[in-house]
């Protein structure tokens, strides 16, 4: 394993911890607001608190020598870049959201959440995305332990909620694609961080002024320190990271590292009260993910066919 991607595997698992955490917010948070309410202000958050970095790392740029500003193409494509991941973005946030606000569990919602572990290099296939045979078999081999983690013995069932997870789940997976062809095509991973959030809260404003138009200002006050939260650290801070760190990870990789929130789900849970402390079953599981994601890392000879 070279440095770089050492470098890219960190910054996910970082990302990962965060979003896992996260997971404690937007249940917290459907107590006081509605779930598009909640996408819309946390987006916006996010691409708000990027900019004064963005202005801070443009400055140092143009001090450095051979400095070339950014011509019109190179603009436009940002924008473009940026809309697309917003889009993807917002439709598989808004999904996981609601189906949270309709009564999915917090760990059935994370085991369903991350069945884009096997969206991603099922996704990849026809954009010839390589990937190695031993990787899937730690797909495989993590989706048992999120089965472990997160579903109870012989309570596996699915209703509108649990279909809207699965419905976030399969485009999440075409969001981490698109980040894994745009970042490292832009010039500036931050600014296409910011402007990711900024197309997916004006994409995720459209059904909340369709559906919870004339929530009250309180409502969103009361629940502003979730609000913050997921909008400074989830949005700000980790996809940023998701951006940064994929750019040195394959995709498939980088699917399995962040599949890792529902473990870090489960011991925010520990921590939050009411504090729900894991099971033998749910301790299995984690440590089933955590050899997958390992094992995933290994960079095994293929033997190659001759002639």
């Amino acid at each position: 394993m070279n440095l770089q991607k050492t470098k890219g595997n960190l910054l996910l698992l970082l990302t990962t911890l965060i979003w896992g955490c996260t997971f404690v917010a937007q249940d917290k948070a459907m107590a006081h607001i509605g779930p598009y309410t909640f996408q819309t202000t946390r987006s916006l958050i996010g691409a708000a608190v990027l900019v004064p970095v963005i202005l801070f790392f443009a400055a140092q740029s143009k001090r450095q020598e051979g400095y070339t500003p950014a011509t019109k193409k190179d603009t436009l494509y940002l924008i473009r870049a940026g809309a697309v991941c917003g889009f993807f973005l917002a439709v598989a946030s808004c999904f996981q959201q609601v189906g949270i606000a309709s009564g999915t569990g917090a760990g059935k919602a994370g085991f369903i959440t991350a069945m884009y572990i096997f969206f991603v290099p099922l996704l990849g296939i026809p954009l010839k995305k390589k990937v190695q045979p031993h990787v899937f078999a730690c797909v495989v081999l993590a989706a048992v332990g999120l089965y472990f983690l997160c579903i109870k013995q012989g309570s596996l069932q699915f209703a509108v909620g649990d279909l809207l997870m699965l419905g976030s789940a399969f485009v999440f997976g075409f969001q981490i694609l698109a980040v894994d062809h745009f970042a490292p095509r832009v010039r500036d991973c931050i600014a296409l961080a910011s402007l990711q959030f900024l197309f997916s809260g004006l994409f995720s404003s459209i059904p909340m002024l369709i559906f919870e138009w004339g929530t009250e200002l309180s409502s969103i006050l009361d629940a502003s320190g979730y609000i913050l939260f997921a909008g400074v650290l989830s949005c700000g801070v980790a996809y940023t990271l998701q951006i940064v760190g994929q750019k040195y990870t394959e995709p498939t990789v980088a699917s399995l590292i962040m599949s890792f929130e529902a473990v870090f789900a489960c011991l925010a849970g520990m921590v939050v009260p009411p504090h729900v402390i894991p099971t033998g079953r749910e301790l299995l599981g984690c440590a089933l993910m955590f050899v997958a994601i390992l094992l995933a890392q290994l960079n095994l000879p293929v033997r190659n066919k001759k002639k």
